[in-house]
């Protein structure tokens, strides 16, 4: 049912009705809305001159004066209506699609303009779709945004979009990446041009899930100020996708068996890497067909299961079942959670989330994130001609053509760039780069690539190769062998697929997609080699301008030094030309006889440059269209995104750039700086903060537990504003937001409402050694972070950052580590402020970076920290009073002559007091018992065993001085889900929202009394153990463990079973999991019958939690030959 919606702005203007009818039939609309009718009255003949005929069924609410106004109109034939409810803001109609038999309720909404009136408006829906069974689909005009990219040149309310996106959470509602136009709105006044993103489509995840390959299209603005929007369902067949290996296909009987089979057979012809791409073709055949019969057989398996299953829940509701039939129950639910895993771990990988592997297997989560990601990306039509097409091959072809074209040289005849200031290679490098390929170098190189990342044409990941290594090692020695000497990679071996993601939120055409190479696992592997060799010479080629992509720089320095110098020239009230140059589709564009040539000229020896040419030339492709490849094409340009080489290759091309940009400074043409903001700003952070608002409101991570949710925060969330962190001090009210958001996250869910939060943030944020749960603070994470310039400042020698630095602040004299002038306005001097942050033991941060005496040239010798655990300044402060030189290095006071120290001095007057005497002979004791390494001055970093300075050290250091309560005896490592150790540590802190907890906040009950036995009020320690239900499954799952009795009188003592068992250590190990998987199930028990009325008998949750923690443990750990039969008789042997 294809939908059409329009803020008409009047029912009765001249030509409307053609046009919305011409839109009607061009789009195949079933379904129209129309907002802002500006009638209170619409009869059936003024509907049929916007319908086209009489075929039509229609509903409406009046408009107030000529304010408002809404109009639905729909087939009958497609959709027919049983209910109708009307308000003054919106048209709800709830029917049946006739095609799938389903309900569906569409509401077309016109929200009001005012902030107070819209909540309102939002609290009704909220009811109503609450109170409607069936899918649903919201369309019309909202009257608000969703974030600030969706107004440009009009004002952005952060309340009215706070309150939108919450209720579009709160609801559960999706929306479809925007195809058309970026804005729907447009207005002017005054000759001010505004607009805004107004209208929108939203849907239940129901349909979501049923149509991801559905899209909403803005159209061109005509005899209305609003856009019309068509929200178009599609099962549209593009054709064939290529064979996709999974993980989980390795686990499944008979899969190995078949692989070695194959793989042992395989008789070697041809040249090296067609013999493998033939081999990889002839074994997918084999895998194709094998797993055809394998899915099969388990769906037939699956059906038996459920239904078996299922008959035997019918009895557990009416009679407590036999012995052997909770073991056939039992049999059953362990299947089909094995069952049910390999569909999630196929979700999984899908999906491409890395993040999970400690957090929840969540198949409703994984699905979500496929169909989301299937729904952002889809190409569901184009433009050709100005004309929208959806046919599958026509679509194709445009896209074929567009990408062909892209990747095509069209002019062959370009001329040659001579770069006389651009650095070479010296002869030891030209000969390390084309030497022979070791089998070690090839298989590091091999296990070195993403074993998860998206496979190339071949449909084989790393994780394959890896794992049967034995049988591709030769290959792959054959085939470097061969390239060595050739330098050619045969047709077919080069081949690739590209991917399409967008680069803005809402694609207008095919340019606002980024070309992603998938490259085979032949040319994967030739790159990798060949980057790995390139990357030990890169730093001697590259200038000092270019900071990305190598592992001595960090990307982070051009910001910096541009906010030094900025910095600079305000307070010198400098002027400066700035340059601004845009690199879009840059690696797409690059010519090959450029990059050679520009490397011949560096030196790289010709055989390197022949081995390049060959990957260049035989680079094939295929675009890949809602997952179905294009034809392939031959590259003639560009550099591929995706291809580990690549980076390395771009760099080498920019030098050219550099080169003539050096060049015309030294003609003095131009000098020419970048840009930088002002981030004390609070507002330069917003961007910032709503990046991980929207990362956290994604309705696809409503699916997750808290313990999912816990993973997201620890390795997604403090990852987004890295960059941020990484350079800038954030204000104290940016800190303030951020640990709100993720506060509320952890807590709600997307919604981010604000909820209950049951353990203080301070709390949480305590390492899990110390009763937290580890998340760390912000400003810990910000001021870590900083700390690294301090590292690399201190390390490394003349890198250009430095040079600017010291450029910017070495003639500023103050007493700490670093340079800084206090009166810059850059960055730099709050990098220097979290140095001299201090701990609660009174260190300062900067004390934990040591000097390691060599020659004593670069550690200054009363301002550093190299003899004492403070500075000598501050150790003998009378000294330092006399000292002339204050800022003289080491070298400069102490000199070895034939291992002999001779200390010089250079006093304003001789020490003669008694503190100066006293202070100079400790300090003579200390000096003379000092030891020089010789060589180099070196620095390091005293918290890590190896001197080496790490982000992870440096929050590890300001986190050691929490003082919290113990881990409360929870064990964090372990095979059941981080869910289950989460409740656990909330229940070790009676923190879970037990009756009595939710009556202390002021939530009212009826019933007080236990769910799980109806006596006594459900406390936390009620329910855990002093619940009659409670003991008995704790009784069963002690004689199923064959374990002592346990006396449980407190919580602490259900943390204690496994301590207190006489046990080796694995056994041990094995029954800490299954007392935590008992209090999942106990919980998980007392909520089914609060808020679903189901219960189970003891013996019948005993049995699931076997089940349950026979699927964990089997999936989760180490132990993954445990059988069935042994675990229920034995668990712990």
């Amino acid at each position: 049912m294809n939908c059409l919606s329009i803020n008409i702005r009047g029912i009765g203007g001249y030509g409307k009705a053609s046009w919305i009818k011409k839109l009607k039939v061009d789009n195949g609309i079933s379904f129209i809305g129309m907002q802002e009718t500006m009638s209170s009255n619409i009869l059936p003949g003024l509907v049929s001159a916007y319908w086209g005929g009489m075929g039509f069924d229609f509903d409406f609410v009046e408009s107030i004066g000529n304010s408002g106004g809404i109009l639905s109109v729909w087939d009958p034939k497609v959709f027919v209506k049983d209910k109708v409810t009307k308000d003054v803001n919106f048209l709800h109609v709830s029917g049946m699609i006739m095609a799938g038999n389903a309900r569906v309720n569409v509401l077309n909404v016109y929200a009001p303009q005012d902030k107070g009136e819209k909540r309102l408006l939002w609290s009704k829906i909220d009811s109503l779709i609450g109170s409607n069974e069936g899918w649903w689909i919201l369309f019309g005009d909202f009257n608000a945004v969703r974030d600030r990219e969706e107004r440009k040149n009009s004002k952005f309310d952060k309340t009215c979009a706070s309150d939108f996106n919450s209720f579009i959470d709160r609801v559960g509602l999706h929306e479809y990446s925007q195809k058309g136009f970026r804005y729907t709105y447009m207005s002017c006044r005054k000759g001010r041009y505004t607009w805004s993103r107004i209208d929108r489509f939203l849907v239940c995840e129901g349909v979501f899930n049923r149509w991801p390959n559905a899209y909403v299209r803005v159209l061109n603005r005509n005899l209305s100020d609003h856009s019309p929007l068509v929200f178009s369902i599609v099962d549209t067949n593009f054709g064939p996708k290529p064979f996709r290996m999974f993980d989980s296909w390795l686990d499944r009987p008979g899969s190995s068996e078949l692989i070695n089979s194959v793989l042992e057979s395989w008789v070697e012809h041809g040249p090296a890497d067609i013999n493998l791409l033939r081999k990889l073709a002839y074994l997918r055949s084999r895998l194709r067909d094998w797993f055809k019969d394998t899915s099969t057989a388990e769906k037939l398996e699956e059906i038996t299961l459920r239904t078996e299953k299922e008959e035997l829940d019918r009895m557990m509701e009416t009679k407590d079942l036999e012995e052997s039939d909770v073991w056939i129950w039992s049999e059953c639910k362990v299947a089909l959670e094995s069952i049910e895993l390999h569909k999630a771990r196929d979700l999984r990988q899908k999906s491409r989330v890395k993040w999970t592997s400690l957090g929840d297997e969540n198949s409703n989560f994984f699905h979500s994130v496929v169909n989301g990601r299937k729904a952002q990306n889809s190409i569901p039509g184009v433009l050709i001609d100005g004309a929208w097409v959806t046919k599958p091959s026509l679509v194709k072809r445009e896209v074929f053509q567009f990408y062909r074209s892209l990747f095509k040289e069209h002019h062959t005849c370009r001329p040659k760039l001579l770069c006389s200031g651009i650095k070479k290679l010296d002869d030891e490098d030209r000969v390390s780069l084309v030497e022979t390929f070791s089998r070690q170098e090839i298989k590091e190189a091999v296990f070195e690539c993403g074993s998860n990342k998206a496979p190339g044409p071949d449909g084989f990941n790393f994780r394959f190769v890896k794992r049967f290594w034995r049988f591709f090692e030769e290959d792959f020695f054959n085939i470097m062998k061969e390239f060595h000497d050739k330098g050619v990679i045969n047709q077919g071996c080069g081949s690739s697929f590209i991917t399409l993601i967008p680069k803005v939120k809402s694609p207008m055409g095919l340019k606002d997609y980024r070309p992603i190479t998938l490259i085979g696992m032949i040319s994967k592997v030739i790159s990798k080699i060949l980057a790995n060799r390139i990357k030990r010479v890169m730093g001697k080629i590259i200038s000092e301008a270019q900071s990305a992509f190598l592992s001595d720089r960090f990307i982070l320095d051009g910001p910096l030094m541009v906010n030094e110098i900025l910095a600079w020239l305000n307070k010198r009230k400098k002027k400066a030309f700035l340059l601004k140059i845009d690199f879009e589709k840059a690696y797409d564009n690059v010519n090959w006889n450029f990059l050679l040539s520009i490397m011949s000229q560096m030196g790289f020896p010709q055989r390197w440059c022949d081995w390049i040419k060959g990957i260049c030339v035989s680079s094939r492709a295929a675009v890949l269209v809602n997952g179905s490849p294009t034809f392939e094409f031959q590259c003639e340009k560009g550099l591929r995104q995706g291809d580990p080489l690549s980076p390395f290759l771009f760099l080498i091309v920019m030098e050219a750039l550099s080169s003539i940009l050096d060049k015309a400074r030294d003609l003095e043409i131009f000098k020419g700086i970048q840009v930088g903001a002002k981030m004390t700003r609070i507002k330069s952070w917003d961007s910032v903060v709503d990046t991980i608002r929207n990362r956290l409101a994604s309705w696809k991570v409503r699916h997750l537990s808290i313990g999912g949710r816990l993973i997201l925060l620890k390795s997604v969330l403090e990852s987004l504003p890295v960059y941020y962190l990484s350079l800038y001090k954030a204000p104290i009210a940016v800190l303030d937001s951020m640990e709100t958001i993720m506060r509320r996250f952890l807590w709600a869910g997307p919604s981010l409402e604000n909820k209950i939060s049951w353990v203080a943030w301070d709390t949480v944020t305590t390492p899990m050694s110390k009763g937290g749960l580890g998340l760390s603070k912000i400003q810990e994470v910000n001021n870590a972070l900083l700390l690294k310039w301090t590292w690399r400042f201190k390390k490394e020698g003349n890198s250009l950052w430095k040079k600017i630095i010291l450029g910017c602040h070495g003639s500023s004299r103050p007493w700490s580590l670093l340079p800084c002038n206090a009166s810059s306005s850059g960055c730099w001097k709050f990098i220097v402020k979290v140095g001299e942050n201090k701990l609660p033991n009174g260190r300062s941060l900067n004390s934990f970076f040591v000097g390691t005496l060599g020659d004593g040239k670069c550690i200054n010798f009363w301002g550093d920290n190299w003899l004492l655990v403070d500075p000598l300044r501050i150790t003998y402060p009378n000294l330092f009073k006399l000292e002339k030189n204050k800022w003289a290095k080491v070298s400069d006071r102490i000199n070895n002559l034939d291992g002999n120290k001779i200390l010089t001095w250079e006093w304003r007057v001789e020490p003669h007091t008694h503190e100066q005497v006293s202070e100079l002979f400790d300090l003579l004791q200390h000096l003379f018992d000092s030891v020089s390494h010789g060589g180099q001055d070196r620095w390091k970093w005293t918290k890590e065993k190896d001197g080496q300075f790490t982000v992870s050290s440096a929050k590890r250091l300001m986190s050691s001085n929490y003082v919290g309560d113990g881990s409360l005896g929870i064990k964090w490592k372990g095979w059941v889900p981080l869910k289950c150790k989460v409740l656990a540590w909330r229940i070790a802190r009676n923190r879970i929202p037990t009756i009595a907890e939710l009556l202390k906040r002021g939530v009212p009950f009826q019933q007080t009394d236990c769910r799980l036995c109806q006596g006594g009020l459900e406390t936390t320690l009620h329910l855990f153990t002093g619940c009659s239900y409670s003991q008995e499954v704790w009784a069963r799952v002690e004689r199923w463990c064959n374990i002592s009795h346990n006396l449980l009188f407190d919580i602490p003592d259900i943390f204690k079973i496994a301590e207190s068992q006489a046990l080796p250590k694995e056994p041990k190990h094995v029954l800490r999991g299954i007392i935590y998987t008992t209090i999942w199930m106990l919980w998980n028990e007392r909520n089914e019958r609060v808020f679903n009325d189901k219960k189970r008998q003891p013996i019948q949750l005993v049995e699931n939690i076997k089940a349950t923690a026979y699927f964990w443990i089997r999936n989760r750990s180490r132990w993954k030959s445990i059988d069935w039969k042994t675990w229920c008789n034995v668990p712990l042997d």
